[in-house]
């Protein structure tokens, strides 16, 4: 399945892109996601996404459509999903 992926703030400052398609089986998780992104873009390891667990680091987040935030690494992602990356920001 293609899975794009938009990166928001300093995530698509760092991959230079604003988005990107990956490439992921069907029974995919979100640790499979970030694996791929992390093999696309080198440069978010360990300033975005943990190089060891392959979860994101803080204070980045994860939403499926924009709907739903994503913290559990091992979630399966649907088909057609299109995943946000960006960073937590507190407002006040």
């Amino acid at each position: 399945m293609k899975v794009t992926v938009e990166f928001l703030g300093p995530v698509r400052t760092l991959a230079e892109t604003k988005e990107a398609e990956v490439d992921l089986n069907d029974e995919a998780r979100i640790r499979d996601l970030l694996v791929a992104i992390s093999e696309k873009f080198p440069q978010l390891l360990n300033r975005v996404i943990d190089a060891e667990a392959f979860k994101l680091k803080e204070p980045y987040g994860l939403s499926v459509e924009g709907r739903y935030a994503v913290k559990d690494v091992d979630a399966k992602i649907g088909k057609n999903n299109r995943i946000l990356i960006f960073p937590i920001e507190a407002g006040g």
